[in-house]
């Protein structure tokens, strides 16, 4: 079993959110971007299955940072994307 640890970059385009992978570690081995190709399908895989849950945080009313935390406002701007969160 091997660990897997990325590095990833959020960029906001207007409305749409993109994720690129900076840079990561297999284990304790630091690779380049590059090197990760192999485990972009499987981080593919991974957001697809949490799309609810990565919707509801960009839907949340505040994220701030603060300090060094990361302060998440739990109320929703839509409630649909509440429901569907809530009712899996």
């Amino acid at each position: 079993m091997c660990d897997l640890t990325v590095n990833l970059r959020l960029k906001r385009e207007e409305s749409e959110f993109h994720c690129e992978i900076v840079d990561g570690a297999y284990g304790r081995l630091k690779v380049p971007r590059g090197l990760l190709h192999p485990a972009k399908a499987v981080l593919s895989h991974l957001a697809d299955v949490l799309r609810p849950e990565i919707d509801a945080l960009f839907a949340m009313n505040q994220i701030q940072i603060v300090e060094d935390q990361l302060l998440l406002d739990p109320r929703f701007l839509d409630s649909a994307v509440q429901a569907a969160t809530t009712n899996r």
